[in-house]
C-alpha cells in the first residue's frame, strides 16, 4: 500500500483511483460474485478502498472497509495477508489520528494474531515501523 502515498497529496487524483476502486468492486459484486476467488478479490477491493479513503480523510469509512475485511476473514484463502493488513491498517488511521493507545492496540494485534500469511515479512516490517513512530508520540 506504500505506492499510495505518491498520490497523497493529490486528491485528485486519490478520487479519481477511488472511483475506480468502487466500480471494480461494483463490478465484481454484480457480475463474479460465482467465481471461486471471489472473496479473495472482494477483500483485496476493499483493502484499496480503505487505504484511499484513510488518504481521503474519511476515517470512518476506511474503518468500515477494514472491519468488513477483518470479519470475512475466515472465509479467505488460509494463506491471505488481508485480515492482517486491514488491522494494520486501522493502527495507522490511529496513527494519523494520533490517537496513540488504539494505535498501538491494533498494531500489536496485527503482530501476534495472524501468522503464516502471504508477504507476513513485509507486513511485520511496516507494523515495526509503525510501532516506532507511535512509540515517539507524545500520549
Amino acid at each position: 500500500m506504500n505506492g499510495f502515498y505518491i498520490l497523497a497529496h493529490d486528491s485528485k487524483r486519490l478520487n479519481a483511483t477511488f472511483d475506480i476502486v468502487n466500480n471494480a468492486l461494483n463490478d465484481l459484486v454484480l457480475h463474479h460474485s460465482n467465481d471461486r476467488f471471489y472473496i479473495d478479490s472482494y477483500g483485496s477491493g476493499l483493502l484499496l478502498r480503505g487505504v484511499l479513503l484513510h488518504f481521503l480523510c474519511r476515517y470512518d469509512e476506511a474503518h468500515e472497509a477494514f472491519d468488513e475485511i477483518i470479519y470475512l476473514a475466515k472465509r479467505f484463502d488460509t494463506k491471505s495477508f488481508l485480515a492482517a493488513n486491514a488491522v494494520l491498517e486501522k493502527g495507522l488511521i490511529y496513527l494519523s489520528l494520533k490517537q496513540k493507545q488504539k494505535a498501538m492496540e491494533y498494531l500489536q494485534k496485527s503482530l501476534n494474531d495472524y501468522k503464516n500469511y502471504q508477504l507476513e515479512s513485509r507486513l511485520q516490517f511496516r507494523i515495526n515501523a509503525a510501532i516506532q513512530t507511535a512509540k515517539q508520540m507524545n500520549n
